[in-house]
């Protein structure tokens, strides 16, 4: 992560920036998507975002302006959110369940806002000014659909903490586009960007069904089967979401070690640098301590509602970034 992204120092009068001309058609897109989603007066539409009700809450869809400068000289332009505020019942839980939830994570993680102290799931883009494909072929469509699986984690957090999920006879009709479905992702969606990053050096295997790759942590670590200290990003087409149904499941494990209430805490720490950092990558999924492994990983699960083209390539890169990330804040920790 890079900590020198800044905003445009202003000259005269302040004015806050104005979405640009592909932004706004962004939040056409949001609104038009809504309105079929909801009855006329579930909804509400503003110039840049879109509240409508979804799984244990309310959802915002949102289109920011920014006007960041990075460090390496690109423009961040906008920020897409799809923030879900948790209904008071649930809001009401204490953190534990969220770090529960966390662990059964679709495309957004679950923690308290430090501003305002809501429980929300938030999913988010941070778009650079050049992205414009990306933004309306990849990031806009994901983030519509994810503000509709979000819940998914919560659901299950709810069942595996209560034995039901306060949803009644809907539990049983609630269901994503292709859940009941094989997964979509298979094939060249894993050989391809399996490809790209054994030509960048990084240690990777593929299948029909998954794709392994290994971040070094430290200089000249090539995989841990030959003693070296990596990050182990896992994505497989076989895992079923137990209430989000089939489609692609993934994890970035980092190799940390430390006693429980650290590793909840590392989590915690990464989950709200997710929510408020800048130059940081799309957020789609949540940070989570996983008791099995004794450690942290970043973990999310894509319905098949999700599939496009190229996502594996996409989340790999995310990840391989995400991973930089961690190992800055796990050394500023030591």
């Amino acid at each position: 992560m890079s900590t020198s992204a800044k905003r445009k120092p202003a000259t005269g009068q302040v004015h806050a920036p104005a979405l640009r001309p592909e932004a706004l058609e962004a939040v056409r897109t949001i609104h038009e998507t809504v309105k079929t989603w909801a009855p006329e007066s579930e909804y509400t539409l503003t110039e840049n975002a879109a509240e409508f009700p979804v799984l244990f809450g309310r959802c915002t869809l949102s289109v920011t302006p920014l006007d960041i400068d990075t460090w390496d000289g690109h423009r961040l332009s906008e920020r897409i959110e799809a923030r879900t505020v948790l209904s008071h019942v649930i809001g009401d839980f204490e953190e534990p369940f969220f770090r529960y939830a966390n662990t059964f994570a679709t495309s957004g993680a679950v923690l308290r806002c430090p501003e305002s102290g809501q429980a929300v799931i938030v999913s988010a883009v941070n778009v650079f000014e050049r992205d414009v494909e990306a933004l309306h072929g990849l990031y806009v469509p994901t983030l519509l659909w994810s503000s509709l699986v979000q819940s998914f984690s919560v659901q299950q957090a709810m069942r595996g903490t209560f034995g039901n999920d306060l949803l009644g006879e809907k539990s049983e009709t609630i269901g994503m586009e292709g859940c009941d479905e094989p997964s979509r992702w298979e094939g060249d969606d894993f050989e391809w960007p399996g490809e790209g990053l054994r030509s960048h050096g990084i240690f990777c295997n593929t299948s029909d069904t998954s794709l392994t790759a290994e971040f070094p942590w430290e200089p000249g670590a090539v995989s841990a089967v030959s003693g070296g200290r990596t990050s182990l990003l896992q994505c497989f087409s076989q895992v079923v979401h137990p209430t989000a149904g089939n489609g692609l499941a993934f994890r970035l494990i980092l190799p940390v070690t430390s006693d429980e209430a650290d590793l909840l805490t590392l989590a915690d720490t990464l989950n709200e640098l997710e929510l408020s950092g800048i130059d940081v990558p799309p957020a789609f999924g949540a940070w989570a301590y996983l008791p099995k492994l004794q450690s942290v990983a970043y973990t999310g699960f894509w319905p098949n509602c999700m599939y496009l083209p190229g996502t594996v390539r996409s989340i790999a890169a995310w990840c391989h970034f995400r991973h930089r990330t961690a190992r800055q804040v796990v050394a500023n920790r030591n």
